[in-house]
């Protein structure tokens, strides 16, 4: 029964994604939601009309579709789903404008949950009639005849919807939204609704009696969740929101304090990152995180109490620090973590880098920790340098800067094969590479501590507030001026022109690896992923730009194995991507 219910689920998707591709200029209306019952344990709608700011985007994906002939490779997918029926060329006719699909998970343990997808007709007449024609009359289930249209699919028609179920059982559902109301009026539901974004084009709910079933906890933790997804004209937005229970604002309680990230603090920050990720007073999350621990223990998907409490009490033993007095009170400022490419580069060891191997080579950390909500982490690194010379660690000083550096720690190189007949050489030991030139270096200021892995990093950073820095670097703008507590961001332009040779490697060349990065979009785009809590809600979104030429173009090479590149710009010619680093005008794909 899991395989048919794979296949089920599968079928249902593609008919809804079918009718999302094909109708996305027609309003769907709430018709569809509204045919499943209340007590529906998590429903998908499908919201197929282009708001004013999407057409564009609707436009660029139906257009390179159809360019790659991919419309044409979904509708053949449909229609083998659907057997021999004659029921997908019916669907593809008269397709309305409202779908949905709603389950209900008593029987997910077995494999067997009860589920339907709802599919509006203009003309219901001639689905009934492809239904009948098929000869595979099953059973009468309530107050609808179900035909059975392959061996995990079963079908009937409900007012103006065809609609289909991996079993016949399930279709009994229809005929009790009278009885138990319409999850379109259900409360939480119409709040989940409001908490996305207005012009989200596909909707998950997941109920509370879903989440009860996850653990006999979870609801007091969480009461119910949703997510959301809409295409915009440079990519797709995802989006969630969760209310907490009452055990769950407890575990909350100190970061629903936190201050939101200033957007000035993002001006310490040199601009040209690869990547950021910030979060606004760290130690008020590590704070919940042990009061939620030591509150609700294992049997409330909680950690160790004793476990958490040794290990702290080992920390302090081995450095003398103080973990709430000395850690934690100096960490309640902004704390942010950004990449960046280094000034040396090219320097690869070996024909196979890693693409992991190949970051630390190329690139350098920088780590911020701001002095705001009257935080100081001052004493804090007097006293873990303390603790590192006690241990053999030497540190310079150069002015008010402080430098170490790493020491290489040994890895096995892989050996030559050996000549015939004659022994294998023992294993060689070699050093790191991915260290090589680099030096620890931090310096506290009147705004902040700065660490970063290279001195160049450190006085550019300590220089950014008075020049290019984040807050006007492209690809970060509009995350620096939106109000988070929690951010992560990338630009995949950058970290494609850091890492050309292990992208190249994997996928399988130069140019293959130029048409993989561009998916993802121009040079002043970015993946952005936000967090925030209030009211005690924890909503989030993530951002994925893209190129949906190029995107589907890689779907196109996925189905039929290709290895064929993108067109490149020729106005803009680009070195391959098995060369070394270009600078930063120079891009690794045809950026548009």
């Amino acid at each position: 029964m899991k395989g048919a219910l794979l296949t089920f689920s599968l079928t249902g998707i593609a008919v809804v994604g079918y009718a999302g591709y094909k109708k996305f200029f027609s309003r769907p209306g709430e018709s569809a939601i509204q045919q499943i019952p209340a007590d529906v344990d998590m429903v998908v709608s499908l919201d197929t009309t282009p708001s004013p700011d999407q057409t564009e985007a609707f436009r660029q994906l139906g257009d390179a579709m159809k360019a790659n002939g991919l419309d044409d490779e979904f509708t053949k997918g449909v229609d083998s789903m659907f057997g021999r029926t004659g029921l997908a060329p019916t669907v593809r006719q008269q397709l309305g404008t409202s779908f949905a699909m709603g389950m209900w998970g008593n029987g997910i343990s077995s494999g067997q949950p009860d589920m339907i997808v709802l599919i509006s007709l203009k003309d219901k007449s001639a689905a009934e009639q492809a239904l009948k024609s098929s000869g595979k009359t099953t059973s009468q289930v309530g107050s609808h005849t179900v035909y059975e249209v392959s061996s995990s699919t079963f079908a009937t028609m409900h007012n103006d919807f065809l609609v289909i179920a991996p079993n016949a059982k399930s279709l009994g559902h229809l005929d009790e939204v009278g009885a138990k109301g319409s999850i379109a009026q259900n409360s939480d539901f119409a709040l989940a609704r409001q908490g996305l974004a207005a012009d989200t084009n596909l909707m998950c709910f997941i109920s509370p009696k879903m989440i009860s079933s996850i653990s006999t906890k979870a609801p007091n933790l969480m009461k119910w969740m949703a997510f959301g997804a809409s295409l915009q004209n440079s990519g797709l937005r995802f989006e969630f929101n969760t209310p907490l229970g009452p055990d769950g604002a407890k575990w909350a309680e100190q970061s629903a304090t936190a201050s939101p990230i200033s957007p000035a603090a993002y001006q310490l920050l040199p601009s040209g990152a690869l990547g950021v990720f910030a979060i606004s007073q760290p130690g008020k999350y590590i704070q919940d995180g042990m009061n939620g621990v030591k509150n609700f223990g294992p049997d409330n998907m909680g950690g160790n109490p004793d476990a958490m409490d040794k290990g702290i009490a080992d920390f302090e033993k081995e450095t003398g620090l103080n973990f709430k007095n000395d850690v934690l009170s100096a960490m309640n400022g902004t704390l942010f973590m950004a990449a960046y490419p280094t000034s040396v580069a090219g320097q690869l060891r070996g024909n196979k880098a890693s693409i992991d191997r190949e970051l630390m080579r190329n690139g350098d950390m920088l780590l911020v920790l701001t002095k705001e909500n009257g935080s100081d982490p001052t004493a804090l690194v007097q006293k873990l340098e303390a603790y590192a010379q006690s241990h053999k660690v030497t540190i310079s000083r150069d002015g008010d800067v402080s430098e170490a550096k790493p020491t290489a720690t040994p890895e096995a190189a892989p050996n030559t094969p050996p000549a015939p007949g004659a022994t294998p050489a023992p294993e060689q030991i070699q050093p790191q590479n991915e260290l090589e030139g680099k030096k620890f270096c931090w310096k506290m200021t009147g705004d902040a501590l700065y660490f970063a892995t290279s001195r160049e990093l450190l006085d550019k950073a300590i220089a950014a507030k008075s020049g290019q820095n984040m807050s006007n670097d492209a690809p970060y703008m509009a995350m620096v001026q939106r109000t988070n507590r929690f951010a992560f961001a990338v630009n995949p332009f950058r970290i494609a022109n850091s890492l050309r040779s292990g992208i190249a490697d994997f996928a399988g060349g130069s140019a293959e690896g130029d048409a993989m990065m561009a998916v993802f979009g121009s040079k002043d785009a970015a993946m952005t992923m936000e967090m925030n809590y209030q009211n005690n809600t924890y909503s989030g979104s993530l951002y994925v730009p893209l190129n949906y030429e190029a995107l589907v173009q890689q779907f196109k090479k996925m189905g039929s194995n290709e290895r064929r590149p993108i067109s490149p710009d020729m106005s803009n010619p680009q070195p391959p991507m098995g060369a070394p680093n270009a600078p930063e005008s120079t891009p690794p794909f045809s950026a548009k």
